[in-house]
């Protein structure tokens, strides 16, 4: 065969595998709110101003974890948002309760995409997380929402028949879902503010939580390794086989 056959089946075999490797390490859906924009006169989210917050709840863990929001700035302002992703919010909250913060830019109103990716690589163990975004007062931004008769969640897949789900959006108060808030007196460490729930037909905040499933490691079946002998054992062992080769030349 020659060379350069050789090298381009080298290649498509490589190539083959990376594929396969890259499909088993998919990102799964782990909870999201998206759907058509919904506007409110010629708005089609909420202001983020001082803060808004939203929360979901997971008894699994997940790694390699993307976070994303749909996000723009006002109509002709560019500004920036600052996202913290928490295990805690309230008055109480500190930073020992933060798993990452950021500072990104916000997209012109008019752009084609207005999701931001937040957060990439993190690994998520069990916990209610909750994530928090706030801009500055002389830009301001805006939260795409769905109305909640539009609006589509996705969560990780569950049987209900077996149980309660692994992961879950708004587990508090129905009529004032907890895991949309937002504040106007913003603390020195933003989470650690006073959140007010809302649901006046505001519609769905948009945000997306993918990742990887932590798979627990399967029981071995391979057996333990053999212990290496002692050296008192090994030198008998050695002086055994020494006389055995001695007895067969005599």
């Amino acid at each position: 065969m020659c060379v350069v056959g050789w090298r381009f089946i080298r290649t498509l075999v490589v190539s083959l595998v990376a594929l396969g490797l890259a499909d088993v390490a998919r990102a799964t859906p782990i909870a999201s709110i998206f759907g058509p924009p919904n506007p409110f006169g010629s708005v089609p989210g909420v202001g983020i101003g001082a803060g808004r917050a939203t929360q979901w709840q997971s008894d699994l863990a997940f790694e390699d974890v993307t976070i994303t929001a749909d996000l723009t700035g006002f109509i002709g302002a560019q500004g920036t948002a600052t996202a913290f992703l928490t295990t805690k919010i309230g008055p109480g909250t500190t930073p020992a309760d933060e798993i990452a913060h950021t500072t990104v830019a916000l997209p012109d109103f008019f752009a084609p995409l207005n999701t931001v990716t937040l957060f990439t690589g993190l690994n998520l163990a069990p916990a209610d997380y909750y994530l928090i975004i706030t801009t500055p007062p002389a830009t301001g931004g805006l939260w795409w929402t769905s109305d909640s008769s539009q609006a589509q969640t996705t969560l990780f897949p569950c049987d209900p028949v077996q149980g309660p789900c692994p992961v879950t959006i708004g587990a508090g108060n129905p009529a004032f879902p907890n895991w949309q808030m937002f504040t106007v007196a913003p603390a020195a460490y933003l989470p650690a503010s006073a959140w007010t729930p809302f649901h006046f037909g505001f519609g769905e905040m948009h945000f997306s939580v993918d990742g990887t499933l932590v798979e627990e490691a399967p029981p071995s079946d391979e057996q333990p390794p053999s212990a290496v002998p002692e050296p008192a054992t090994l030198t008998l062992m050695l002086a055994g086989l020494v006389a055995g080769r001695r007895r067969l030349r005599s």
